[in-house]
């Protein structure tokens, strides 16, 4: 069933997870298992008589010999026996008997006409029963890295195929393609690693048939997935969100959980089965409209009689419930469940608004597809504050008739009682919500800038002050980095600095003709290359590196960057209301950071709140490790230069940082502390409340380990020095990846 193959999933997740963790510390610290003593993989494979170690921990990639790229897991199911009579968990109950009465077919049954009944015993033996499996544990017997039957996997793919009556062969092989793909892009990386730049770019391999090979499945208007066996199947993930099946007709709140969970569901099987040959959002939620009509109408046993009126009468309702389908069906849910309720009565609203006070996240996009994310780091941190939190989407937002405040038509809120979040409605003129402040975040990238700059605008016209992150502020301080890197050679914030740079204009002749020399006297300064970016933008936009001999070439992209912020009247550029077209638009900067993860670039991203209440700085810093996807690619951010940056667990990057050579580098508190400190303090510079900062770390060894000609192996790590500000976001988006680092009493 679906739920076994979820369960099955998580024991997998689980157990990759407890791998990666037990690899490291095996690798460098004895282990005692089952009081058996076992000396650390490197002490066991020593080759010199000094006791050095010749056994290296990271291949040609950088990456190490202990971490588990892929394994085949063999697992054995357990079911945990629910009994038939009482519906109570039955632990540590065996299975005695199983009785099947039906009719056979060949040598099977016949599933629609076939029962089946499981006899259980007690541990004791003193009691039987019938039951039914419920959940199951996953017995692990070993992991193997071999590929072992894998390559027979496309027969079931073969037989789902069938099932599903689809002739579509692109779900055929689509596991056996995967790994194939892995093992091409490993090897390529390889390659990389050895024999550097004379390897061309990888090219991703296409999971899909080619287009001539492959027949399509004709069209299919009507909704053909077996909902009830959904339904079926879906019981026990319902029942940790809280809704029960078996108590009667759901109420609005339940039965949009129930709705969104089916849905998501019905649209996972019906594109594995190739039913929707097209991924797209926006498609995959008009097939969820047609669903959610199809299922209130076949099952009134289940959903009360105004919900199931409101998703016939009202298109609104009904795509947003579609809307959160479709996105729960293509990406991973990070929330808690959403209730979607078409109105919400004066009572209600007022038990989830108790305080007098409110504070709005808006997400600039529309519909809000990420606005759950962005809610859920904000309401762990007010549980403490007397103020109410509500999300919305910037189409939500409505002028009043005199245009002299704005209101919410629709809202997002924790509810706190319930745990989960709740969606509504708000039907003017009856209800409305106003908020006293607001934090604007998650725009279009491909107008981020002029979108926040015009919302921004117009609430702040309606009410002064009202937005926490005014992009007056926001662009003129945190997307110009201009204004950013003067700030920090004004003043000192060790240990953040900026790297060196020089700004690139042109002028009647050429558009950088007059910067030449300098342009040509950083470049023959910065031996790691240099970077060509606009000089207003966030995320990497626009950000290219180049090789410190590579002069002509930057000219080159820096006149296209200056030609296409003075074309585009939208642009980043312009959004910083420059009239002059001498003035720079482009920086040049010389390419910084020593500090490597397994290989790969990295940056740190922090999250950092900035206000007069500040009393510990660390508790004002949330940070997320970016690393580079591959370990020649230089700009980092998480879109990558070609493929999207990982982000890893702080704690485990931050306790593996090296220098190129392989040299450890230690992360001391005292020296993160300062990093936290002098994060605040610009931050408080910046004047929008709540800022993201991407730095890139730089080390050096010790004074006294330099002058040893061969200093002890313990000391052999050098201590970071420096953090490289690279940007400033003042509408930071990844609040709810950021973790909050904390020291051992060891340091």
């Amino acid at each position: 069933s679906h739920d076994f193959l979820q369960q099955q999933d998580d024991a997998g997740r689980r157990v990759m997870s407890c791998v990666s963790k037990f690899g490291p510390a095996f690798w460098n610290n004895s282990l005692t298992i089952n009081g058996v003593h076992h000396e650390s993989y490197v002490s066991r494979n020593r080759k010199d008589s000094s006791g050095n170690s010749h056994v290296p921990e990271v291949d040609g990639c950088g990456v190490p010999y202990w971490w588990p790229r892929y394994l085949m897991l063999d697992f054995v199911p357990e079911p945990v026996w629910v009994s038939v009579e009482t519906g109570e968990e039955l632990t540590d109950w065996r299975l005695v008997d199983v009785e099947i009465s039906g009719v056979e077919i060949g040598d099977g049954w016949d599933d629609e006409a076939t029962t089946v009944r499981y006899l259980v015993e007690s541990k004791d033996g003193s009691n039987r029963t019938y039951a039914k499996p419920g959940r199951f544990r996953f017995w692990l017997l070993e992991p193997n890295v071999g590929i072992g039957l894998w390559p027979n996997y496309w027969l079931r793919e073969v037989a789902r195929m069938k099932r599903h009556g689809s002739e579509n062969w692109n779900q055929v092989g689509v596991s056996d393609r995967i790994v194939l793909s892995n093992f091409l892009e490993a090897g390529h990386a390889f390659l990389r690693a050895k024999l550097s730049e004379n390897v061309p770019p990888f090219k991703r391999v296409n999971l899909l048939l080619e287009t001539s090979t492959v027949v399509q499945p004709e069209p299919k208007e009507e909704v053909d997935v077996n909902l009830d066996k959904i339904i079926s199947d879906c019981k026990h993930s319902l029942a940790r969100e809280g809704v029960s099946l078996e108590e009667g007709r759901l109420n609005d709140g339940d039965a949009s959980v129930f709705i969104i969970e089916v849905i998501q569901e019905a649209l996972r099987r019906r594109t594995q089965a190739g039913h929707i040959t097209n991924h797209l959002y926006e498609d995959l939620t008009k097939t969820a409209e047609k669903m959610i009509v199809d299922l209130v109408t076949k099952r009134k046993d289940l959903i009360n009689e105004s919900t199931r009126d409101d998703i016939n009468k009202s298109v609104g309702y009904r795509s947003r419930l579609a809307a959160h389908a479709a996105d729960s069906a293509i990406s991973h849910r990070q929330t808690p469940p959403i209730e979607v309720l078409p109105r919400i009565a004066s009572s209600s609203l007022a038990d989830l608004l108790p305080y007098n006070k409110t504070f709005a996240v808006i997400v600039g996009t529309r519909g809000g597809p990420t606005l759950p994310q962005q809610l859920i780091t904000w309401a762990i941190g007010r549980e403490a504050f007397p103020i109410n939190l509500i999300g919305i989407a910037s189409d939500w937002l409505s002028d009043d008739h005199d245009h002299s405040s704005v209101r919410a038509t629709r809202i997002l809120v924790f509810n706190e009682r319930s745990e989960r979040f709740v969606e509504a409605a708000l039907d003017p003129p009856h209800e409305h919500v106003s908020f006293d402040k607001c934090f604007l975040t998650q725009f279009p990238l491909d107008h981020e800038i002029s979108a926040y700059r015009l919302l921004s605008s117009r609430l702040s016209r309606l009410i002064p002050n009202i937005v926490l992150n005014n992009a007056k502020e926001g662009i003129s301080r945190a997307d110009d980095k201009l204004w950013i890197k003067t700030f920090l050679q004004s003043k000192s914030f060790p240990p953040i600095e900026t790297n060196r740079f020089v700004l690139l204009a042109h002028d009647q002749h050429s558009y950088v003709s007059s910067s030449m020399e300098a342009l040509k006297e950083l470049a023959n300064s910065s031996p790691n290359g240099v970077i060509i970016q606009p000089r207003s933008g966030t995320e990497g936009l626009g950000v290219q590196w180049f090789p410190s001999n590579a002069i002509q070439d930057m000219k080159t992209y820096a006149e296209s960057l200056i030609q296409s912020s003075q074309n585009d009247p939208c642009s980043l550029e312009n959004s910083i209301n420059v009239d002059d077209p001498c003035t720079p638009r482009v920086i040049a900067a010389s390419f910084s950071g020593n500090v490597f993860f397994n290989g790969h670039r990295l940056i740190i991203k922090l999250h950092v709140a900035s206000s007069s209440s500040v009393i510990d700085p660390s508790r004002a810093v949330s940070a997320i490790a970016v690393v580079a996807p591959n370990v020649n690619e230089r700009v980092i951010s998480l879109g990558g230069e070609k493929t999207p940056a990982k982000i890893e667990n702080l704690a485990f990057v931050l306790e593996r940082l090296s220098t190129a050579n392989g040299t450890n580098v230690r992360l001391d508190e005292d020296w993160w502390k300062s990093f936290c400190r002098s994060a605040v303090e610009i931050a408080g510079a910046v004047g929008t409340g709540l800022v993201g900062m991407d730095f890139a770390l730089e080390a050096a060894a010790d004074p006294e380990i330099i002058e040893q000609v061969a200093p002890p192996p313990s000391s052999r790590h050098w201590h970071l020095t420096k953090a490289l500000l690279l940007e400033v976001n003042a509408r930071p988006a990844t609040l709810v990846l950021g973790e909050q680092l904390r020291f051992s009493h060891d340091g």
